[in-house]
């Protein structure tokens, strides 16, 4: 409900409330969007960390059949990209950096890496390797813009 929308008889506490209103519904909404853009975060560092220390025949034999597709300069781009969009979802929050600017940079570099990976999955015809990579995208994005400036309870 829009704050300037009040009902008749109704307070301007009331009406303040709407506003800056600590609730348990925002506490809970906050903490689920918290705990997506952590577990996404450390996933994605955790696995870009993983492909930059991995050799291309390793990563094919852990079933990354992708990086045969790509020059090992790409497949360690893809491995640091990840690496630092994982921890510029983590960090800021960590480290008290600003935030906007650390998620811009989050957000564009795994935006990159997941769109890269469906044009690669595309030509490899894996429709299932696109959806999961479409869906982590998502999960990103709400997890970015959950927890950004506009959030229920900003850290």
């Amino acid at each position: 409900m829009w704050p300037f929308d009040a009902q008749p008889g109704e307070g301007w506490a009331r009406l303040g409330c709407r506003l800056n209103c600590v609730t348990a519904k925002n506490v809970v909404v906050n903490v689920l969007f918290w705990v997506v853009s952590i577990g996404m975060g450390l996933a994605f560092a955790a696995v870009g960390a993983m492909k930059l220390v991995v050799s291309k025949e390793q990563l094919v034999l852990r079933g990354a059949g992708w990086v045969d597709d790509l020059s090992s300069g790409r497949v360690r781009f893809v491995a640091f990209t990840e690496l630092v969009g994982g921890l510029g979802m983590i960090l800021p929050v960590v480290l008290d950096i600003p935030p906007l600017l650390a998620r811009i940079a989050a957000t564009a570099g795994l935006i990159i890496v997941m769109l890269g990976a469906a044009v690669v999955h595309a030509r490899r015809r894996e429709p299932a390797m696109i959806v999961w990579n479409s869906a982590l995208l998502v999960l990103v994005a709400i997890a970015v813009w959950g927890t950004g400036p506009h959030a229920p309870l900003p850290l």
